[in-house]
């Protein structure tokens, strides 16, 4: 409870504690710069002459297709270096020139350790040319596939290589891949396989059961809407497809499994 009388604190001018504020604020500021300036002469100098903060170790965990010692074999700094010495910035581009890693983030761990975050890039598809590659959304090549990897993806093939790096091609066996699996009939005969031929446009290979359809380079929608009622006759018949030509514009011509 204040001594003063309610009348007599009413008359104390604000303008005054405002004042008294803001050169205590100024005071603060000049503190801490003088603190900052002595820690920059004297104490940071002798941080990093420490051998506290001599580098010992990487910290990283291993991704689906990059293993952990292949990832500290990316990141080169000299043992006993000062940890404050290392620039991160460098180390963040080195490990982006993996072909699979999307982003990464570098941290100091006090005293000794630097640590990665990494992220992996997401395959969408295979491309099958001289070798097998995986490829991310936006048909791009990410990596050769190697042994063990997992390869359960829709494989895109039949292109070039200038065709492959110009990326249109393969974006379009994408959209056609999503339009047949709009198709509520058609999506539950999983395909595996979009080609290219250039004179007859793109083939279909599905899974199981595994039969060719080739639906050519346009009218994907209405043509797999005619698939569906031909394969629907030929279940009915008991009769299974080897190969289903849409690329007529009055008939299907199919070819019969023996």
């Amino acid at each position: 409870m204040s001594l003063l009388p309610h009348h007599i604190r009413q008359d104390v001018p604000k303008s005054s504690r405002r004042k008294k504020k803001i050169v205590a604020f100024f005071l603060l500021l000049f503190f801490l710069g003088a603190l900052g300036i002595g820690f920059s002469f004297w104490a940071w100098p002798r941080l990093k002459k420490s051998s506290f903060f001599k580098f010992r170790e990487c910290v990283v965990s291993a991704t689906e297709h990059i293993s952990e010692e292949e990832l500290k074999a990316l990141v080169r700094i000299p043992a006993g270096k000062n940890i404050f010495d290392v620039d991160l910035g460098v180390l963040e581009m080195a490990m982006k020139k993996h072909p699979w890693i999307e982003t990464v983030k570098v941290f100091r761990m006090l005293p000794n350790k630097i640590k990665f975050i990494i992220e992996e890039k997401k395959p969408v598809a295979l491309l099958s040319q001289d070798s097998l590659y995986f490829l991310n959304v936006e048909g791009k090549k990410i990596a050769q596939v190697r042994a063990g990897e997992n390869t359960d993806f829709l494989i895109v093939s039949g292109l070039t290589f200038s065709q492959v790096e110009s990326g249109a091609l393969v974006l379009q066996a994408y959209e056609l891949a999503e339009e047949y699996q709009k198709n509520t009939f058609l999506k539950d005969l999983t395909l595996s396989e979009v080609h290219w031929d250039e004179t007859l446009g793109f083939f279909l290979f599905t899974k199981h059961p595994s039969f060719e359809i080739r639906v050519g380079k346009d009218e994907y929608s209405k043509k797999f809407a005619r698939l569906e009622k031909v394969l629907k006759d030929l279940a009915h018949k008991s009769l299974a497809p080897k190969l289903v030509d849409l690329n007529y514009s009055k008939k299907v011509v199919v070819k019969l499994s023996k």
